[in-house]
């Protein structure tokens, strides 16, 4: 509740105590999921009192809060991943790869091409062409699913449209955001054991590595002319 900046006038941490109590039955108890989402439909109906019904307020605190709030730290995590070695050496070495890669989805004609996108100041790559890329370079659903890369499009990208912020459509990425989507997709494998060449302690490091390996046995590596550049990522360099 307090990560969460939930608590606050509307829902004080007695009142916290007091649900938790309700809900777990004994102080001391452990919550469920379901349990605590019975906790947080509760919560949210303090926190919007001007709600029609129970249901509608618990839509606003998810939609509204809850998701946004995750949604932020998963960003952190990727932006992390982006930038701290030795995750962030993998992204430095295939640098050249990524820019050639961002720069020939960013010249492929697709469509719908949206006006305000195309004449940002920037060079945004807009959803239909990172959807290609995505299909091209199998990422979708090895790494996430289509949904999932809809949201942190939405979320890393460029909004053209503020009225129209939760459409992939009315974002674009540039280089540097294209690079975290990729840091983001890898996060979303699930942890296994280092391998023995891998820096101790670096879970980060193996799955970036396995995203850059799968990239480079893709179609779109082919397509891309990737061969030389991404030599040796079956090895892990």
């Amino acid at each position: 509740m307090r990560a969460a900046q939930l608590q606050g006038e509307r829902c004080t941490q007695v009142e916290v105590d007091h649900i938790f109590c309700t809900v777990a039955q004994a102080r001391s108890a452990r919550l469920g999921f379901s349990a605590m989402l019975h906790a947080l439909s509760i919560i949210a109906h303090q926190l919007y009192p001007d709600e029609p019904t129970p249901a509608a307020a618990y839509h606003e605190l998810l939609g509204e809060h809850l998701l946004a709030w995750m949604m932020q730290l998963e960003h952190a995590l990727a932006a992390k991943l982006v930038s701290t070695p030795p995750a962030s050496h993998l992204f430095g070495r295939h640098a050249a790869a990524l820019q050639r890669v961002f720069e020939i989805y960013l010249a492929t004609a697709v469509q719908p091409v949206v006006p305000a996108v195309a004449a940002h100041p920037a060079a945004l790559l807009q959803w239909p062409q990172f959807a290609l890329f995505a299909a091209d370079f199998e990422l979708a659903p090895a790494f996430a699913s289509w949904a999932q890369l809809a949201r942190w499009f939405c979320h890393v990208g460029t909004c053209v449209a503020d009225e129209a912020w939760h459409a992939p459509e009315s974002h674009g990425a540039t280089l540097a955001q294209f690079t975290l989507l990729l840091g983001w997709a890898a996060l979303e494998q699930p942890d296994r054991p280092a391998a023995s060449d891998e820096p101790p302690g670096s879970p980060a490091y193996a799955k970036a590595k396995s995203l850059f390996a799968h990239m480079f046995r893709s179609k779109g590596a082919v397509h891309c002319g990737l061969g030389v550049l991404g030599a040796g990522m079956g090895a892990g360099s």
